[in-house]
C-alpha cells in the first residue's frame, strides 16, 4: 500500500464518528418514515426518508428469502412509500409497542397491512 494511502486511511479512521449503540426501540424509524411523502425537504429530511425506505426495502427483501410461512404478503403493485405509510399508520395505533425493536414492529405492521391469504 502506498504511504499516502495508509496516511489517508489512518486519517479517515481517526476522524470517523464513534459507533453508537444499537437502537432499542422503533421510534427512530417512525421519525424517519414521516418524510417520504413530504414535498420540500431539507437535506437531513431527505437522508431520513432514504433511511426509512432503505430499511423497509431491506427488511422485506430479507423476509422474502426466509424459509417457512410468510408473516406478510406485499402485493407487487405496492410501493415502498405505501409500505412506509402502512408502518406509520400501525405505529400511530400502537404507540405503546414502539419500545420493541424495529424488526418486531415493522413485521407486525406489514402483517396487519398486507396479510397473506389463508
Amino acid at each position: 500500500m502506498p504511504k499516502w494511502a495508509a496516511i489517508m486511511l489512518a486519517f479517515l479512521l481517526a476522524s470517523a464518528p464513534p459507533l453508537q449503540a444499537a437502537e432499542v426501540g422503533s421510534t427512530e424509524l417512525v421519525r424517519q418514515c414521516k418524510y417520504p411523502r413530504q414535498g420540500k425537504r431539507s437535506i437531513d429530511e431527505n437522508a431520513d426518508a432514504l433511511q426509512c425506505l432503505s430499511y423497509i426495502n431491506g427488511f422485506v427483501a430479507g423476509a422474502s428469502i426466509v424459509a417457512g410461512p410468510r408473516p406478510f404478503c406485499i402485493p407487487t403493485t405496492a410501493t415502498l412509500v405505501q409500505e412506509a405509510d402502512a408502518y406509520l399508520a400501525w405505529a400511530g395505533k400502537h404507540a405503546d409497542m414502539l419500545t420493541q425493536p424495529t424488526y418486531v414492529t415493522l413485521q407486525r405492521a406489514l402483517a396487519e397491512a398486507f396479510p397473506c391469504p389463508k
